[in-house]
């Protein structure tokens, strides 16, 4: 008896794994597709990005707020900024791409929200990896301090956008407006988190609501593990994980009160 329930364990768990290996080549195939360049903007931009707010930076004669290089410090901030605004934009995409598939079978909106995820997760690594790679060949191969803790920043900043996008995305899913605010909501991020500034540059009154920003403690904390000189005392670990956690679990309350099919995406009794 316990072999048969162990067989049909290992081939529910193959079947599963079959179908988010299908939905991640699906997902790999069409991101890209149609451009010169291919799978090479995903480096392009972030590299592009940071050369960008270098020259800037310059051009105001401002140098990065800590002792290290000054495009070393924006990727620091920029890197975890880009994949915090593509998870979102990632898991918002596939549920509205694939709400057919959902309604029909045999894909549910969890293994489409699954392999976006580990996609995802994949993604990040690598871009982060090889944008870094990059600025090493123009400014010179970095001393990373604490190479855990700079993976514990970049995947928190992951998770935020992984648990966020997928409240937007169900909320996007009950109502178009969700869907044009959520743009319009995930701005002020760009200005908020750390990415151009240091935690101890703000004053303490305006430190008090930065507090409420998880990515900023993401930042903060992919700093701290990067740059020998520096070791924040503002950042902590809890705050976005509790981010991570409220973000999920509410998602999950909705996606038990909403009808997924194609045309519907209202409250259910």
């Amino acid at each position: 008896m316990r072999d048969t329930h162990k067989s049909f364990w290992l081939i529910g768990v193959a079947n599963w794994l079959s179908t988010i290996s299908a939905i991640i080549e699906r997902e790999v195939a069409t991101r890209f597709s149609g451009g010169s360049f291919g799978h090479a903007w995903a480096i392009i931009i972030p590299v592009s990005w940071i050369i960008a707010i270098t020259v800037f930076f310059r051009w105001l004669g401002r140098d990065a707020p800590i002792p290290v290089e000054t495009p070393l410090f924006l990727a620091t901030g920029m890197l975890p900024y880009l994949v915090f605004r593509q998870t979102i934009t990632s898991m918002m995409r596939t549920l509205r791409a694939n709400r057919h598939l959902v309604s029909i079978g045999p894909a549910k909106s969890e293994d489409f929200f699954a392999a976006t995820t580990i996609l995802e997760l994949l993604n990040a690594l690598l871009v982060s990896a090889t944008t870094l790679f990059v600025i090493s060949l123009w400014i010179g191969a970095p001393h990373i301090e604490s190479p855990l803790t700079v993976l514990w920043g970049l995947l928190l900043a992951c998770g935020i956008g992984l648990s966020l996008g997928r409240l937007a995305a169900l909320l996007s899913v009950v109502s178009d407006s969700a869907m044009r605010l959520t743009p319009i909501f995930l701005r002020p991020f760009f200005w908020l988190s750390g990415i151009f500034f240091i935690a101890a540059e703000v004053p303490g009154w305006a430190l008090d609501w930065l507090w409420f920003n998880p990515l900023m403690h993401s930042i903060e904390l992919l700093r701290s593990g990067f740059f020998v000189d520096f070791n924040s005392t503002f950042a902590q670990s809890n705050v976005p994980i509790i981010a991570i956690v409220v973000f999920y679990f509410s998602s999950r309350l909705i996606e038990a009160h909403i009808d997924l099919q194609p045309g519907r995406g209202v409250f259910s009794p």
